[in-house]
This record gives structure tokens, sequence and C-alpha cells, in this order.
């Protein structure tokens, strides 16, 4: 029994190759993103998004559980609510220092407060004559 060197055209294979599946959210660098997200930032290749405008329902339900005394718990379920479980579970398997994640935070934090205000449209004048 001989062994003999075996070529083939990887190309044809190519579609074969394993491709990561990321959740709606998440786009890899080279990918672009869609109009109704922005980009908060990007870790590995990795570009992780958050809608343009923030749901109201998600709005009310934050501004009911500030009035019910629970200020982290409220901005802990906003920022669950408007990225997505299956974003954070994907950001939870990035290794981040400790510098990066607060950048995260604050990036999520900031863009989160920026949302909601567009989406409610700057309405904090009262009422229109």
């Amino acid at each position: 029994m001989s062994t003999s060197d075996l070529a083939v055209n990887e190309e044809l294979l190519r579609d074969e190759q394993e491709q990561e599946v990321l959740p709606v959210g998440v786009y890899l660098a080279s990918e672009p993103i869609p109009a109704d997200r922005a980009k908060l930032f990007e870790v590995n290749g990795r570009q992780y998004t958050a809608p343009r405008l923030v749901d109201r329902r998600v709005i009310f339900r934050y501004l009911r559980s500030l009035h019910n005394d629970e200020g982290e718990k409220a901005m802990a379920d906003m920022v669950y609510e408007v990225l997505g479980g299956a974003v954070i579970d994907v950001l939870a398997e990035e290794d981040l220092t400790e510098e990066q994640f607060d950048q995260v935070m604050r990036v999520v934090r900031k863009h989160i407060g920026g949302a909601a205000e567009k989406t409610l449209g700057n309405s904090s004048s009262g009422r229109r004559r």
C-alpha cells in the first residue's frame, strides 16, 4: 500500500468551512452595519451595535423601575433589553480588561440615554399650544 500526496482545489471547499454565526447586533469588522443600528465599539474583529432608537415600551419600563427605586436594576434591565440577550452572551465571551469593560459600559450607557432622548423626541418642554 502506497501513500500518495493529495492536493485539492481549496476554493471549491471554502463554503464547507465553518463560519461564525453572530446574533443581530454583532457584525464582523468587514460587514456593513444596517442603517437602523449604531456602532458602539469593536472588539476582536466584531462590531457591537445597538438600535439607533429605543423602543418606547423599554423606556417606560425603565421609568417605572426608577419610580420603584430600582436604579441599578433599571439600568441593567434597559441595557439588556436594548442590546439583547444574544449580544450580551457574545460580549460575555470577550476577554476585556477592567479599563475596556469600563469604556464599553460608558459607551453603552451614553448611547442608550441618547437613543432614548431621540425616541421621545426631546419632548421635555411640556405641552404645546
